[in-house]
């Protein structure tokens, strides 16, 4: 089977390990792909990077960015900021399971 792929993408390293650590474990079926900086987010994309879910603390989440991803699943993970145009929401800072059952729900949908 192969494998879908996902990326996470927050300047908060620790919380990007955290995350990315529960996904790895809980969700061997997507193969990751990290970012803490924005601009290394987009050099990925404009150089051809895809992915499948498209997963971003909300200060990354951008027009360029939604123009770089227009067939992906696109979720900012927000503490309550209005969410970008062209992007599904999530709550930040919750149980990692609820976290990742919600974006694999959006991805279904």
């Amino acid at each position: 089977m192969m494998k879908r792929k996902m990326i996470l993408a927050d300047s908060d390293d620790l919380f990007l390990k955290e995350i990315s650590c529960y996904f790895m474990e809980h969700i061997p079926q997507f193969e990751l792909t990290v970012f803490t900086k924005k601009e290394k987010l987009h050099q990925y994309l404009e150089q051809g990077g895809k992915a499948d879910i498209l997963l971003v603390d909300q200060c990354f989440g951008d027009t360029k960015l939604k123009m770089l991803t227009p067939d992906t699943t696109r979720i900012v993970m927000s503490m309550g900021a209005a969410p970008a145009e062209g992007f599904d929401t999530v709550k930040k800072y919750q149980k990692m399971e609820s976290l990742a059952n919600t974006v694999l729900f959006k991805y279904a949908e």
